[in-house]
């Protein structure tokens, strides 16, 4: 065959081409390979130093995929034992990691978590079942920086019951600094059945909060750590909550704490918007006969003042918490009952 010069010098260019990305191929095919064994080796080594202290990490299979340009490892059958009395399982978790970026992962899961809590030697199993549950964690180097996680029709049940759901939410957890931790949440649509007896229902609209943990994080919910975290200045600092439900719109901030005897302590400050539906249910459940219903709009319209941003009647009060008695502005709320902790 008869090939002409300038086609010979492209056709040589062309067998160089295919020749340097078939070895670019070859070469990339090996590095994936490594990295992915790397994966499941520095795994297994993670899951070794976490036994020292006390967390136990098994799992019935460990697959690593996404070639050529991710790493996706699908870890089915989790199972996490805590020196803190409580044991986590999940039917199926993938992780997915972009191959030139190391810094986040994104994480997801179906079917059914499980939690093991013992409290005081009582054990309680629940069950969360989500139509969809996502993670993304942010990490610097080995060094954990934030995680957001999102869930949709979300359902809650223990061994007996079930407990409640949610329609959507988001949770997500910040390192701000070395010794102050950032946990913000905004949940839409929940059902908690444990209220269902409430005048009010179970429907709660919407929750959301923002509170920053002051101090080392106790390694466990013990007396013994506990008082080592107040003692070394631990604080809760309540940025806000905001709630919807029963036609209500309760605002919320301020500081919680724990005194000398461990029981919790708090100074809030409230703004309650809508508070006429809270009596009118209450009359209508005959909880509050016409004169009291008359007299606590009366008493409550007295200590009202209009917001400056929507002209609605607002309730601010200042909520306190102290010797586990609860008090609203000059109105004793009642007790709670002691915390024992472990």
């Amino acid at each position: 065959m008869n090939i002409q010069p300038g086609k010979l010098l492209s056709y040589r260019h062309l067998r160089w081409i295919v020749a340097s990305f078939s070895v670019a191929v070859v070469v990339w095919s090996g590095y994936w390979m490594i990295v992915a064994g790397q994966i499941y080796d520095r795994s297994t080594m993670w899951v070794v130093q976490q036994q020292e202290a006390g967390f136990y990490i098994n799992w019935n299979s460990f697959d690593v995929s996404g070639y050529p340009f991710s790493l996706d490892v699908d870890i089915r059958g989790i199972v996490v034992t805590a020196p803190t009395q409580w044991r986590w399982s999940a039917d199926d978790l993938k992780v997915h990691g972009r191959f030139w970026d190391w810094s986040e992962f994104d994480v997801s899961s179906t079917g059914t978590h499980r939690f093991d809590l013992t409290w005081r030697d009582r054990q309680r199993t629940f069950a969360l079942n989500a139509k969809s549950l996502k993670a993304r964690i942010a990490v610097d180097g080995l060094a954990f920086k934030a995680i957001s996680i999102q869930l949709t029709n979300v359902d809650v049940s223990d061994r007996q019951q079930r407990l409640g759901g949610l329609d959507s939410g988001q949770i997500t957890l910040k390192k701000r600094a070395p010794r102050n931790d950032a946990l913000e949440l905004r949940l839409q649509g929940m059902e908690i059945t444990g209220l269902s007896q409430s005048p009010f229902g179970s429907d709660i609209a919407r929750l959301s909060a923002r509170a920053e943990l002051v101090g080392q994080v106790p390694a466990s919910l013990t007396g013994d750590e506990l008082a080592r975290w107040r003692n070394l200045g631990g604080v809760i600092e309540l940025r806000y909550i905001n709630l919807g439900y029963a036609g209500i719109d309760l605002r919320m901030e301020g500081t919680l704490a724990l005194d000398g005897e461990l029981q919790p302590i708090a100074s809030l400050t409230t703004r309650l918007q809508g508070y006429d539906s809270i009596i009118t249910v209450m009359q209508d459940r005959g909880i509050l006969g016409g004169p009291e219903a008359l007299a606590a709009r009366v008493v409550v319209g007295a200590l009202s003042t209009a917001d400056p941003a929507t002209g609605e009647p607002s309730l601010d009060l200042a909520v306190t918490l102290q010797q586990r008695t609860v008090r609203a502005g000059p109105f004793v709320l009642g007790k709670i009952p002691p915390v024992i902790w472990p």
